[in-house]
């Protein structure tokens, strides 16, 4: 096998890979917008002093400054499985990055939960590890593809982790928002674009 025949095999691989992030796509900018909006809606019910528990009955309360998490998150779930199992019905080839990236994913969800249990049972705010966690994923996953905006987006993450670090809790929940705004919603969005054009172009070149 000489090089251009190994070359056209990577080039087969990588585009496997990016084709399969933009069917993927879905995910981060679903994860991204209700992330944002939950904690956007977190801030609003804070500065509108709605951020109390209401009694439902003598045993029973809500609070309301976790509602937008306490609906938008559950949600979240009900659509992946429902945008998994479409995907399921379509036939792909099984690659390395398919591997990498699930393994990946499945440890970064696996602490997150452990770290927002945490944060539930301790009572304090850790939205600095998890926009940490957060830009891990990022960056490993840009890597690999050589994706320059989750790249960059993994790093402003790390930055904004700092800053969460030494701000009140309101504006470490601004923190967060923008993490993912900056992080994933932006880059999805490219990277969607990105491999659309990609697919023209690849199509064409066959």
């Amino acid at each position: 096998m000489d090089s251009n025949a190994n070359m056209k095999i990577i080039e087969d691989m990588m585009y496997t890979a990016r084709k399969e992030v933009k069917d993927n796509g879905a995910f981060f900018l679903l994860w991204g917008w209700l992330v944002f909006i939950a904690a956007i809606g977190q801030v609003v019910i804070h500065w509108l002093g709605l951020d109390k528990a209401y009694p439902l009955s003598s045993n029973v309360s809500i609070d309301m400054g976790s509602i937008t998490w306490m609906i938008l998150m559950p949600l979240g779930g009900i659509l992946s499985i429902i945008i998994s199992r479409k995907q399921s019905k379509t036939e792909k080839v099984k690659t390395w990055f398919d591997d990498v990236m699930k393994y990946l994913w499945i440890a970064f969800g696996a602490v997150l939960f452990i770290v927002l249990f945490a944060m539930g049972y301790l009572n304090v705010n850790l939205y600095p590890i998890v926009i940490a966690l957060y830009g891990l994923g990022l960056f490993v996953t840009g890597g690999i593809l050589k994706f320059r905006p989750l790249v960059i987006g993994g790093i402003i993450c790390w930055t904004l982790a700092m800053v969460a670090l030494f701000v009140s809790n309101e504006n470490a929940t601004i923190c967060l928002a923008l993490s993912v705004l900056i992080g994933y919603i932006v880059p999805g969005y490219i990277l969607k674009k990105q491999a659309g054009e990609k697919d023209r172009s690849y199509v064409q070149a066959a």
